[in-house]
């Protein structure tokens, strides 16, 4: 999902564009492929996109599923239209025609949506099924496609050309003459003399003295384009077309695009741009401009498309909510190198420009309307890239007071101009808000935009929050959801964002448990979530991803979690489309950027719910192998579901980011181990007794104790390997449900080097070891290098391990454990029978294993000393159980002394010297390291203070030298060994 919000990107100018139907195909019919090389032009041909490698048609993929249940076409799913689908099968038929020989069931359902756009008398097409009346765009498309589909059949009816041949073509506006002249002739019909001149009188008649066409009012090029075209179509030949050349060329912008007319005021746009094109190529061969080059503007419309076309070469608009949405995808999955694949100078210099130093907001793109929606994607996107790079706002104090200022009086926050937008995320539903929802009403979304901006800029104080909650609670019906707007039904994606805003005012609602329930009854028989559950009975409203995924989030804000998580996942996984790897509105239909984070978020909670259960993940791919599985012998079938078992979950992985991958980055926000009052037993008789400890990920746990003490049984049970009571979670799951289904995740080095082949070189052992987890030899070979030179043995691989010293075997073990990218590593008293320095150097590569690969160290050993390279650690004694547990500073600190020990020595051995020690008012405990002579002091007296009262108790000459030092663990194993009763 990741390669396909990355997708989406420009090439040169880093940001990202969200790509839309009509744009692509307005730049499409605006381009000569065949000339575009010579212009000089960065031009991506659809027909040779290189950047997308494991999806070959991923432009035409991308548009033709944009195909709904119905057979029509359309940005968002649902809203299909005839104009929407004509210009998605042009587009292909003008680039690539032989796409649609295999797309037969989707060409079938096209007729069938053009056959049921046909009026019942056959006079004319609909805009859609719903429509009340035909027009004669729409005509003009039904007409167009069913010819290029060879659908003679639907055109058989006489009336269709009735209803294109009226009379009444003078008058009419001159776009709609202009697919009237295009159907008629589509349908194979000739305009006698009489109609030729009428049209020409007509269209001459719309001539200003500038050049260009109008209907109304001053001239404008897409008007232009529609006369001149007509014109030319019918062999009739306009007045000064040098002069609407020109007119055109006037159209012309800054930025080399071109805008509806010649003045100031008019932008670039995408229908501008085409109308001009087409009007150019009608006109520059007929006309001669002196002192003109016509080249130049081509050149330069071409330079401004391919600012507005993506590396994966679909065109359409820079927008914030575009970068929002591309930057927090790229966020969710690599946050580690956000910074390799976001260019933040440009993006925030781009956030800038949409600012409204007149009202302190933001608008969706530069120059345009300032929204609270706008301004909301500007806050969020300074929260992200504040994270990598030192920026500021603009202007903090009028963002605020432009935020403030959005706050009705009833406490909500008015929606402005963003009525579209809160459309779009019902889909099919939008129609049935259109005369509910006023644009100085307060939303129950809008609300949650406002209040989370505020909150990112530190400022909830500056509103009235005591009418806020007022409002908020208030609109909380009584079936437990939230409506759009007070007084309608509750819906599923309101309840979401309803309960996400008393999250953050840190107010419950007037019933959790009403809300929860509302949001489970709303989940459909096929794991999908309804909008609006009271009414789905009586109408059969399709679910989209956002009224899912909001429905899905919401329960995991209160923690808790669809019931039918494994229809969900089927559900979610035919929204997947495996020839982009996009996520759709619907069940196949094609993807898009504005689904992709949330996307990601919700299949992180779906993903952990699974606790890597390969079952369910599996059956998200197995149905894309569904008809060879079929033809197999019934004998054959389990064999190869269990050998695709681990090709699904590496498709998975590479094409959706579905995975280990996404898995971890979940985890990570769990601490790596979470224990509560646990007791280990071996049979019935109890080994360790109330162990309670939390480990952050990333630390390094050093389990420290003597042989005998309980170390390994400590960890067996961490693993789930031994009985225990209490509670125990490694990265949020309960190891007692889970044990198994942990596995993928960890590595595991034993004390025992006896699964190390001996006549095997390194490289060989980490290559038979790292195929058990179905890598690749090539990939096995790049991780090898690393880890390997990680761990400083780099010139060992191709050595036998059997010439290898103790401490390089060790060394190969571990490396053995990480080739499969486990988030927590288990090793097994690693340092045991190696010499001291061997056994520094070890744990110095262990330090650096910790850094670099980002794991969880849990480091079992008996040496005390280690515990300086643990972040923290897990004290056992033997027949005592975990004596304590904490950071190796703090465990120290605890100690009389405070971390500083009194190192004593005699001029000779003194009897019974210890209890003598002892009994000096302010020695609180006395550590013999040689008998009778050398000794630790445990002490918060000073070491003069020491001094003179062990002189005055032992004798003036007694004391051969004394000096203070840092108090070390084993000091501590000695002074807890005596502290801490045995366990009975």
């Amino acid at each position: 999902m990741m390669e396909f919000s990355y997708s989406h990107k420009n090439s040169d100018s880093d940001l990202f564009i969200e790509p839309e139907i009509d744009a692509n195909f307005r730049a499409i019919d605006s381009i000569d492929f065949s000339q575009v090389n010579p212009y000089l032009t960065d031009l991506i041909s659809p027909r040779s996109i290189s950047y997308i490698k494991d999806y070959d048609e991923f432009f035409f993929d991308y548009l033709f599923e944009k195909q709904n249940n119905n057979g029509s076409f359309s940005d968002i799913g649902g809203l299909g239209n005839m104009f929407s689908t004509y210009e998605v099968i042009e587009i292909i038929d003008l680039l690539n025609p032989t796409y649609f020989y295999l797309k037969s069931d989707e060409i079938g359902k096209i007729l069938t949506y053009i056959q049921n756009c046909l009026v019942e008398n056959g006079w004319g097409f609909k805009y859609n099924e719903y429509a009340p009346l035909p027009d004669i765009i729409s005509t003009y498309c039904a007409i167009h496609m069913a010819n290029i589909f060879n659908a003679k059949s639907i055109l058989s009816n006489p009336n269709i050309t009735n209803y294109v041949e009226l009379s009444t073509w003078a008058g009419e506006p001159v776009e709609q003459l202009y697919y009237r002249i295009k159907a008629y002739l589509e349908l194979g019909q000739k305009f006698n003399q009489f109609q030729n001149d009428t049209i020409a009188n007509y269209l001459k008649s719309l001539r200003n003295i500038d050049g260009g066409y109008s209907n109304v009012g001053g001239a404008n090029v897409q008007s232009t384009f529609y006369a001149l075209s007509s014109m030319y179509s019918l062999n009739i030949m306009p007045d000064e077309a040098n002069e609407t050349l020109q007119f055109v060329l006037n159209c012309g912008k800054l930025d080399g695009g071109f805008g509806s007319d010649p003045y100031l005021n008019s932008s670039s746009d995408f229908t501008s741009g085409w109308a001009a094109m087409k009007s150019i190529d009608l006109l520059k061969d007929k006309v001669n401009l002196p002192g003109v080059n016509i080249e130049t503007y081509i050149q330069n419309y071409y330079n401004w498309l391919y600012t507005h076309q993506a590396k994966n070469g679909l065109f359409g608009q820079t927008s914030l909510e575009a970068n929002y949405l591309g930057a927090l995808s790229i966020y969710l999955v690599e946050p580690d190198n956000f910074t390799d694949y976001v260019d933040i100078d440009n993006m925030w210099d781009y956030v800038e420009d949409c600012y409204n130093k007149g009202d302190g907001g933001f608008s969706s793109q530069p120059g345009g309307s300032t929204s609270l929606l706008a301004t909301y994607h500007a806050i969020n996107l300074y929260e992200i890239l504040l994270i990598y790079s030192d920026i500021s706002l603009p202007d903090r104090k009028d963002i605020i007071d432009y935020l403030v200022d959005l706050q009705d009086d009833d406490g909500g926050f008015e929606l402005g101009i963003d009525i579209n937008e809160i459309m779009s995320l019902f889909g099919p539903l939008s129609q049935m808000f259109t005369d509910l929802i006023e644009p100085d009403a307060p939303t129950i979304e809008s609300t949650y935009w406002g209040v989370v901006s505020l909150k990112i800029l530190d400022a909830l104080d500056k509103i009235d929050e005591e009418n806020l909650i007022h409002w908020i609670s208030a609109a909380q019906s009584a079936d437990g959801g939230f409506p759009i707007v007070l007084g309608f039904h509750s819906d599923t994606i309101s309840t979401y964002f309803g309960l996400k805003t008393l999250k953050i005012l840190k107010i419950e609602p007037m019933s959790t448990i009403a809300a929860i329930e509302f949001l489970k009854k709303a989940q459909d028989e096929d794991g999908s979530f309804v909008p609006i559950p009271v009414i789905s009975d009586l109408f059969e409203f399709p679910s989209t991803f956002f009224v899912s995924y909001f429905a899905a989030m919401g329960l995991y804000e209160y923690d808790f979690q669809p019931e039918n998580i494994e229809d969900l996942i089927d559900w979610y996984e035919d929204c997947l489309s495996s020839n982009t790897g996009g996520i759709g509105d619907f069940p196949m239909f094609g993807g898009d950027l504005r689904n992709t984070p949330y996307g990601i978020m919700l299949i992180e909670e779906l993903s952990y719910d699974q606790s890597f259960n390969p079952k369910p993940w599996n059956d998200l791919i197995t149905s894309i192998f569904i008809i060879e599985i079929l033809i197999l012998l019934l004998f054959g079938m389990l064999k190869i579901i269990s050998l695709l078992n681990v090709t699904v979950s590496k498709k998975l992985k590479e094409r959706f980011g579905v995975g280990e991958k996404y898995n971890i980055s979940y985890l990570e926000k769990f601490p790596a181990i979470l224990c509560d009052s646990v007791n280990i037993f071996a049979g019935r008789k109890l080994i360790v007794e109330s162990v309670s400890m939390k480990l952050k990920h990333g630390e390094i746990l050093g389990v420290l104790g003597e042989s005998g003490a309980g170390k390994s049984t400590f960890v067996k049970s961490l693993l789930g390997m031994r009985k225990y009571n209490g509670k125990i979670q490694i990265y949020g799951m309960n190891v007692k449900k889970k044990h198994k289904k942990m596995r993928p995740i960890y590595g595991y080095v034993p004390q025992d080097l006896g699964k190390i082949y001996l006549n095997f070189t390194t490289l060989q052992n980490i290559m038979y070891f790292g195929k058990q987890y179905d890598m690749t030899e090539k990939l096995i070979m790049q991780k090898t290098k690393r880890i390997l030179t990680a761990l400083e043995i780099e010139d060992k691989m191709h050595e036998k391990v059997k010439n290898l010293s103790g401490g390089q075997k060790r060394r190969v073990s571990i490396a053995m454990a990480l080739i499969h990218d486990p988030i927590i590593i288990w090793m097994d008293e690693p340092t045991s029978g190696l010499d001291p320095v061997v056994r520094e150097n070890l744990w110095l590569a262990l330090t650096k294993i910790n850094e670099q690969f980002n794991s969880t160290l849990i480091v079992v050993t008996h040496y005390p000393e280690e515990s300086q390279f643990c972040h923290r650690v897990a004290i056992f004694g033997r027949m005592r159980g975990m004596i304590d547990y904490g950071r190796p500073k703090d465990l120290l600190a605890q100690l009389p002394g405070k971390g500083r020990t009194v190192d004593l020595y005699f001029n000779e051995v003194n009897e019974n010297a210890i209890e003598r020690l002892e009994s000096i008012e302010g020695i609180d405990k006395a550590l013999e390291n040689k008998a009778g002579t050398d000794f630790s002091l445990l002490s918060d007296l000073n070491i003069n203070s020491i001094e003179e009262k062990i002189k005055l108790n032992f004798g003036n000459d007694s004391i051969k030298d004394i000096n203070q030092n840092d108090t070390k663990m084993e000091q501590y194993f000695r002074y807890k060994a005596m502290e801490v009763p045995k366990l009975e």
